[in-house]
């Protein structure tokens, strides 16, 4: 499903005023061919919004929190200290990932 930058950017002729240049090869040319193809889109679309939700997701990713102490040894216990698994998740880890009983067909 196209993200809504992605719809957005496909709806209106946005102004645009930098150019990028990029050398692909085959394969990864194909790969975003197929993959711009899925979703309706132009390549330039899609590689347009794929690196700007990359770009945002990065930038996320480097995000300072700044907690109370109380706050911050309470995630710290979460993540040293986690509960104990119980039955209905230690069943789930048991079981075979759809993607991977797909796999078997």
């Amino acid at each position: 499903m196209p993200s809504k930058y992605l719809a957005e950017l496909h709806r209106s002729d946005l102004a645009r005023t930098t150019n990028v240049a990029l050398r692909l090869g085959p394969t990864s040319r194909n790969l975003i061919d197929a993959a711009a193809a899925a979703l309706g889109v132009t390549r330039q679309a899609y590689i347009i919004d794929s690196a700007h939700r990359r770009a945002v997701e990065v930038l996320l990713d480097q995000r300072v929190f700044n907690l109370a102490d109380s706050a911050a040894d309470a995630i710290h216990a979460a993540l040293t200290c986690p509960p104990e698994p119980t039955p209905a998740l230690v069943s789930l880890l048991k079981t075979s990932p759809k993607s991977q009983a797909n796999d078997a067909l």
